[in-house]
C-alpha cells in the first residue's frame, strides 16, 4: 500500500515538473527614473553712465507791494533733468534787476551688482527590457502543445493500465 502511494506521488511530481519546464519565463521590463536639479548662482556687475546736464534761467525782478517778484521768466534745460544741488555747479548773477542762473551737472557713473539663480531640473529615465533572441515559430509552439497532449495521454494510459491490471483501485 505504501508503495502505491509513493508511486502516485512521484508520478504526480514528474507530471507537474514536465508541464512547468516547457513554458518560457519572461522578466518584466524595469523602469528607473532619476530626478536631478542643478542650481547655479551667477554674479553680475554693471556700470550705468548718466550723461551730463545743464540748465539756465533768466528773469526780471520787480517790486510789488514791497516784495520782490520774478517777471518775464525764460528758462532752458536739457532733456535729462538730472540736476541735483549736491552734484551740480550753480552760478547766479543779479545785474540791473535781472536774475541769471546757470547750472551744470557733470556725467556720473553708477556701479550696480546683483546675483541671479538658475535652477535646471533634469529627469533621466532608464528602461531595461528583455530581448528575445530566438523567438519560437508557429510550428514549434504547435509541437510543444502536442507534447503536452502526449504527456497527458501517457499519464491517462498509465492509470488505465494500472487499473486494468488491478495494481491500483479507484
Amino acid at each position: 500500500m505504501m508503495m502505491k502511494i509513493m508511486f502516485r506521488l512521484i508520478y504526480l511530481v514528474c507530471l507537474v515538473l514536465s508541464f512547468n519546464s516547457c513554458c518560457p519565463k519572461l522578466s518584466p521590463s524595469q523602469v528607473t527614473t532619476i530626478h536631478d536639479s542643478i542650481v547655479t548662482v551667477q554674479h553680475h556687475d554693471s556700470i550705468i553712465k548718466i550723461p551730463g546736464d545743464s540748465s539756465w534761467l533768466k528773469a526780471l525782478i520787480e517790486c510789488q507791494n514791497g516784495k520782490p517778484v520774478l517777471a518775464n521768466v525764460s528758462e532752458y534745460s536739457e532733456i535729462n533733468k538730472n540736476l541735483s544741488p549736491t552734484k551740480s555747479a550753480i552760478n547766479y548773477k543779479i545785474v540791473n534787476n535781472s536774475l541769471q542762473v546757470d547750472c551744470v551737472c557733470d556725467s556720473a557713473k553708477i556701479s550696480i551688482a546683483w546675483n541671479s539663480r538658475n535652477i535646471k531640473v533634469t529627469t533621466n529615465k532608464t528602461t531595461i527590457q528583455t530581448l528575445t533572441v530566438n523567438k519560437l515559430t508557429y510550428f514549434q509552439r504547435v509541437f510543444i502543445h502536442l507534447g503536452y497532449l502526449f504527456i497527458l495521454l501517457i499519464f491517462a494510459g498509465t492509470i488505465i493500465l494500472l487499473y486494468h491490471f488491478k495494481i491500483i483501485k479507484l
